[in-house]
C-alpha cells in the first residue's frame, strides 16, 4: 500500500495559483503574503457611540456642536467646552482625542459628561489594527470567512490562492439506482457517490458526482472521457474484481492505470493517470465501505497535496481488543475511546462501521493475532475543527 501511495503522490503536484474573487476564495490556500498598502483603519475612528471630546477637559458640561452619522465627517472641530456627537465607525473629529458615552442631546444643547478620561479612550487609532506595509494574511494561510472579512476591510476584491481541487466521482454499475428511486429487488442505491463527494469536500475539494453509469463499455468510456476535462482528480467506483471488467478495461484504454489485486482484503483498486492532461485517477471497488476506506487512504493525501497543505498526520493508537492478522494489510475502521481503538466485531467493514469510526487502523500483514493494547498506525477519518 505504501508503494502504491508513493506512486500516486509522485504524479501529483500543488495546483497552479489563481487570482480569484473573495466570493470564491473560502477554503483555498493563499499564495504569497498579502501586504497592506494602507493602514487599517485609514483614519482615527470612533470605537463607540457617544461624544468626541478633549480628554483633558473632562469632567465638564459641554455644548453639542455637531451630530455625525456613519459615513459622514464632522463639520465642526472640538475644543474646550464643546463636543461632537458621533457614532461608532465615524472618523474622529478634528481636535478630539477621546470618545465618551453620555445622555443624548440635540445640537446646540448642553450635556454633562463624566471624567476623568484618558486620551485615546473610545478611539481606534489610525493603523492600530494593521500598519501600512504589514502582512495581513501570510502565505499558506487557508481562507476563512474571517480572512475574507479582513481582506474586504482592506479594500481587496481578489486574492491569489491555490484553488480547491476538482474531484469528480463516477459510479458505475447496472445494479445501482439513483437516490429516491423506488426500491427494486436486485438494485441498490448509489451510496458511494454521495459519500465520497462529501469526503472530498470535507478535505477542501470541490466535488462533482456523476452516476449512476450503466456497465456499458461505450457509455463508461464516453463518461470518463467527458469528465477528464474538468477533473483535477478522477475517482471511479465500480466492479474492479477482474481484469476484463468494463471499468478496468476502459480506464486502461484511457491512460496508464494499474490495478492492485491483493494488498488488502477490501478488493482490487487501481491508480494512475488518464487523458492528454494526465489527470490522476483512482479506481475503487463498488462496495461503499471499502470505497470509503480506500478513499481515506489514497485520495485524501492527494487532495491535500493539490491544495498545498499538509495532510492530517498519521496517528498511533492502541488496540482495545485482540485482532487477527492476515497475509494482506488490514484496513479496519475503528473508534478511539480513551486512547484505545474499538472495532466492530464483523469480519468485513460496513458503512455503519464507518459512521462510528474516527480512524482506519493499519494492521500489518502477518500470522497470529495483533495483541490487545499494542500500538498500531491509523489514518484519521475526521477533519479536526478549530
Amino acid at each position: 500500500m505504501d508503494e502504491h501511495l508513493a506512486g500516486l503522490m509522485a504524479a501529483v503536484t500543488p495546483l497552479e495559483p489563481l487570482d480569484i474573487s473573495l466570493n470564491e476564495a473560502r477554503g483555498c490556500q493563499v499564495v504569497g503574503d498579502v501586504v497592506t498598502t494602507e493602514p487599517l483603519p485609514r483614519f482615527a475612528m470612533c470605537a463607540i457611540d457617544g461624544y468626541a471630546v478633549r480628554a483633558a477637559d473632562l469632567p465638564a458640561t459641554v455644548t453639542v456642536v455637531d451630530d455625525v452619522a456613519p459615513g459622514y465627517a464632522a463639520t465642526q472641530p472640538v475644543y474646550a467646552g464643546v463636543a461632537v456627537r458621533v457614532a461608532a465607525g465615524t472618523a474622529l473629529p478634528d481636535g478630539a482625542d477621546a470618545v465618551v458615552a453620555g445622555p443624548r442631546a440635540a445640537v446646540g444643547a448642553s450635556c454633562a459628561l463624566p471624567g476623568p478620561v484618558a486620551a485615546g479612550a473610545g478611539v481606534v487609532g489610525m493603523g492600530a489594527v494593521l500598519a501600512a506595509g504589514s502582512v495581513a494574511v501570510p502565505d499558506g494561510a487557508v481562507v476563512t470567512p474571517a480572512t475574507i472579512g479582513l481582506l474586504a476591510s482592506l479594500g481587496h476584491q481578489r486574492v491569489s490562492v491555490r484553488p480547491q481541487p476538482r474531484v469528480v466521482v463516477v459510479t458505475v454499475g447496472d445494479q445501482l439506482q439513483p437516490l429516491g428511486a423506488p426500491a427494486t429487488t436486485g438494485l441498490v442505491p448509489d451510496a458511494a457517490g454521495p459519500m465520497l463527494c462529501a469526503a472530498a469536500e470535507e478535505h477542501g475539494a470541490v466535488a462533482y458526482r456523476v452516476g449512476c453509469v450503466p456497465d456499458d463499455p461505450r457509455m463508461v468510456a464516453q463518461t470518463l472521457d467527458d469528465q477528464l476535462i474538468r477533473a483535477d482528480l478522477l475517482v471511479v467506483v465500480g466492479d474492479t474484481a477482474a481484469p476484463d471488467t468494463t471499468l478496468r478495461s476502459q480506464l486502461s484504454a484511457l491512460g496508464e492505470v494499474s490495478f492492485d489485486e491483493a494488498s488488502t482484503a477490501l478488493g482490487p483498486f487501481g491508480h494512475g493517470v488518464a487523458g492528454e492532461e494526465r489527470v490522476p485517477v483512482i479506481a475503487l471497488p463498488g462496495d461503499p465501505a471499502a470505497a470509503g476506506i480506500l478513499f481515506a487512504v489514497l485520495a485524501v493525501p492527494i487532495i491535500h497535496v493539490m491544495r498545498g497543505v499538509a495532510a492530517p498526520p498519521a496517528l498511533q493508537v492502541r488496540l482495545g481488543r485482540e485482532l487477527p492478522r492476515s497475509p494482506v494489510l488490514g484496513l479496519i475502521p475503528a473508534r478511539v475511546i480513551g486512547g484505545q481503538a474499538e472495532t466492530a466485531s464483523g469480519e468485513r467493514p460496513t458503512v455503519t462501521d464507518l459512521v462510528a469510526a474516527d480512524v482506519v487502523l493499519r494492521i500489518l500483514p502477518g500470522t497470529g493475532n495483533q495483541a490487545r493494547g499494542s500500538a498500531v498506525a491509523a489514518v484519521p477519518l475526521r477533519v479536526p475543527r478549530p
